[in-house]
């Protein structure tokens, strides 16, 4: 889904930069962040004011980013895509970084990101939808975030048969029959949570 900042519609670009599954952020070519959508704050702990360097890059991807904004955010307008390795090291983050324009014409870059974010409204929702168990829900956003099962099984101090066995519950719930179609069910409520609509609908079944 693009987003262009010079869109003269309804909503305005902070709205849009929201309303992104994935985590997303628009930054200067100096590398300030000027704004940062609820799952880029979450995933990466950055905010308004923040520079680049604060990401968790080795030198090298440090300078690949750095590169990429400013290229994307001066004359050449050029658009860039990077694959660097996550954090904990078990899987590859796309980094696609693109010419914008804020309200008054000045060049940005906006860096969207393959990370995906959690939406706030997101766990009641598929609470409310398929009577998840807190536990069940946890081990769906390990599994959104791209953790392996060892890895839920690590940070759950739980054992693989514990964690096969709630997903195996997952699945039942929501009526899919593997990880990649849960996975699937999740994404279309996750644009369902993150849209004016969505938090409306469900604020009223809630209340």
């Amino acid at each position: 889904r693009c987003i262009d900042i010079r869109d003269p519609g309804e909503q305005s670009w902070h709205i849009k930069l929201a309303a992104e599954v994935a985590a997303a952020f628009c930054v200067n070519a100096a590398g300030q962040i000027v704004e940062a959508n609820h799952a880029a704050t979450n995933l990466y702990a950055i905010s308004r004011g923040d520079h680049i360097s604060a990401f968790k890059l080795n030198a090298v991807e440090a300078t690949q980013l750095a590169q990429a904004v400013r290229l994307a955010a001066g004359k050449n307008s050029r658009t860039s895509l990077l694959r660097f390795g996550s954090e904990t090291g078990d899987r590859t983050v796309i980094f696609h970084v693109s010419h914008v324009q804020d309200a008054i014409g000045q060049p940005l870059a906006i860096v969207r990101t393959s990370e995906l974010g959690w939406p706030e409204s997101l766990g009641a929702l598929m609470q409310e939808a398929f009577k998840l168990t807190e536990a069940e829900l946890e081990i769906i956003r390990n599994l959104v975030e791209g953790k392996s099962i060892k890895a839920i099984c690590a940070e759950r101090k739980r054992s693989v048969e514990t964690v096969r066995t709630q997903i195996r519950s997952i699945l039942a719930k929501t009526e899919t029959h593997s990880q990649s179609e849960l996975l699937r069910v999740v994404l279309g409520l996750m644009e369902l949570a993150t849209t004016p609509l969505g938090q409306s609908q469900h604020s009223q079944v809630s209340h």
